[in-house]
C-alpha cells in the first residue's frame, strides 16, 4: 500500500513516531497522526523483510535527499543477552570467544556512555568561564590563543604534506 494515497499524509509535517509491528500475521503502522493502525501485508517468519520493503517503499515517495524522516530500532539490550549466551551450556565454547569479546566491548561502551551522560548532567560553563576569565587576568590568553592557532597550522602543514605523499 503506498501511504501517500492517504489523505492523513497531508498532516505529515509535525514530527512524530510511526511504529511497524507484526500482529497475528499482519503488518500495522502505527501513525500517532492516523486515527487508528494501517494494515499493511501478511507477514511470514521474518516479519522484518516485509517492514523494509514497505519502510522503503515510504522513503520513495519522498524527494532524493529528503531529511524528512529517521530511522531508528528498539532491540533488546546487548549485555543480559551476551552474558546469558555465555553462562548457557549450549553455546558452543568456540563460539564463547567471540561473545566474550562481544561482551568486552559492549561493557566498554556502556562505561563510556555512563562517562558521557555524567558530563551532560554537570554544567561545566561556569568552570570554563573561570578559566578565560584566569586566563586574560594573567595576560596568558595571548599566548594560548597564539600557541593553538600555531598547533593548528602545524596540523594543516602536516596533513597537507601527508596529503602529497600519497
Amino acid at each position: 500500500m503506498d501511504p501517500s494515497a492517504f489523505p492523513e499524509r497531508e498532516k505529515e509535517d509535525a514530527y512524530h513516531f510511526v511504529a511497524y509491528l507484526p500482529v497475528n500475521g499482519i503488518l500495522y503502522e502505527l501513525d500517532g497522526l492516523r486515527r487508528s493502525p494501517l494494515m499493511h501485508a501478511p507477514v511470514e517468519d521474518d516479519w522484518l523483510d516485509t517492514a523494509r520493503e514497505t519502510i522503503e517503499n515510504r522513503i520513495a515517495t519522498y524527494p532524493p535527499g529528503s531529511l524528512m524522516f529517521n530511522l531508528l530500532a528498539v532491540r533488546s539490550a546487548a549485555l543480559p543477552r551476551l552474558e546469558r549466551l555465555l553462562h548457557d551450556p549450549s553455546t558452543p565454547a568456540e563460539q564463547k570467544f567471540a561473545l566474550q569479546d562481544q561482551l568486552e566491548h559492549e561493557q566498554s561502551k556502556a562505561k563510556r556512555g555512563a562517562l558521557e551522560n555524567k558530563l551532560r548532567q554537570h554544567n561545566l560553563l561556569p568552570v570554563v568561564f573561570q578559566l578565560f576569565k584566569g586566563l586574560g587576568e594573567s595576560g596568558l590568553a595571548g599566548k594560548a590563543v597564539a600557541d593553538a592557532r600555531a598547533k593548528g597550522e602545524a596540523r594543516i602543514a602536516k596533513a597537507k604534506a601527508q596529503g602529497e605523499q600519497d
